[in-house]
């Protein structure tokens, strides 16, 4: 069992171990760990440009165009001009992205279970009170540095 100094490093160990088992695991689906977010709001919205998928995903629209690509390859997602203004091109979810998105959920909810597999739901209740705490620790210290930042959008 791992055994660290300090909570500070136990925390990063913990998200470090959390990304790279959640890559993992994507990768079996042929999913790059950063592409979930664009599976997600594209089931939520199908049809946006890229400027609008890179606003909601607070990316560069270069990263969303390499990604739209990638996923247009493996035919995750399709790339269609509108119909009313031919200089926009809008993104949609395909059949096989729909099957994919599922299957990501499903893969993202495993590796909750797994994580917090012999966490009670009271443990787990104030694991998320103690987060939420520290996330109102980090905004408010924060705060007078960049006062439009918000925190949901990270």
């Amino acid at each position: 069992m791992y055994k660290a100094s300090t909570l500070e490093q136990l925390f990063l160990k913990v998200g470090k171990v959390h990304r790279y088992w959640t890559g993992h695991l994507l990768e079996k689906h042929n999913i790059h760990r950063g592409q979930p977010p664009l599976l997600f709001s594209l089931k939520m919205r199908d049809g946006q440009t890229n400027s609008e998928l890179a606003n909601r995903m607070e990316v560069t629209p270069a990263t969303i165009s390499n990604m739209v690509r990638r996923m247009e390859k493996s035919g995750f997602v399709s790339r269609v001009r509108d119909p009313e203004d031919e200089r926009v091109t809008r993104v949609y979810l395909t059949d096989r992205g729909r099957e994919r998105q599922s299957e990501v959920e499903n893969t993202l909810k495993q590796m909750n279970e797994i994580a917090f597999g012999n966490f009670s739901l009271t443990e787990q209740e104030q694991f998320q009170q103690l987060l939420e705490k520290m996330m109102g620790n980090l905004h408010h210290a924060f705060m007078d540095e960049n006062p439009s930042f918000d925190p949901e959008k990270c």
